[in-house]
């Protein structure tokens, strides 16, 4: 992402949390690299492109705000890098737009 321009880093917004770092943008825009984990849109959640949840995405989505009391409103990413794995819930609710300097101080 430091390797983009100051106006293709305009195009996308980000959330960090501990250990996962999520950022949004056009699809055609997201940079590919190896170790990233692509998410796509089911119900109010983004998920692995590659799952396929076991119950309905609101269903999902509501135990897991049930669960996550304090987790902000807003659309939640749910990051696993394998089945079986443990998932990292991270709320988009405080996604901001990216820059430079913050990008640089998560390295």
């Amino acid at each position: 992402m430091l390797a983009l321009s100051d106006e293709a880093l305009r195009r996308f917004t980000g959330v960090a949390s501990d250990g996962a770092i999520v950022l949004l943008g056009p699809p055609d825009a997201l940079p590919w690299f190896d170790g990233a984990l692509y998410l796509g849109a089911q119900g109010g959640l983004l998920v692995p492109t590659w799952a396929e949840p076991d119950v309905h995405p609101t269903l999902l989505e509501k135990a897991l705000r049930r669960a996550l009391p304090k987790v902000p409103a807003g659309p939640l990413a749910v990051l696993m890098r394998g089945l079986g794995e443990q998932p990292v819930v991270v709320s988009l609710a405080a996604a901001l737009p990216l820059s430079r300097d913050k990008l640089g101080a998560l390295r």
